[in-house]
């Protein structure tokens, strides 16, 4: 195995860190929001199970969620992606 010495401040911004995406899944988790990501370069996105909810999908979530956007994008939308 393989062990890394991380410096204080380093250490100490990772726990930083850790600690805002852990507040901010409660608070998205909460309010009960969808939440998506869309990176265009990449054609990638991320998407909070939210999301899919306020879309009204029910069952397996897509393993995809670019595609999915993409397929329920209105026609002249799609072209543009």
């Amino acid at each position: 195995m393989l062990s890394t010495d991380i410096s204080p401040p380093l250490k100490e911004a990772e726990m930083a860190l850790l600690e805002a995406e852990r507040r901010y899944r409660l608070v998205i988790e909460a309010l009960n929001l969808g939440v998506f990501d869309l990176y265009l370069p990449e054609r990638f996105m991320t998407v909070s199970a939210e999301w899919y909810t306020m879309l009204g999908y029910e069952g397996d979530l897509p393993d995809d969620p670019y595609a999915f956007w993409i397929a329920h994008l209105h026609p002249d939308e799609r072209r543009m992606y």
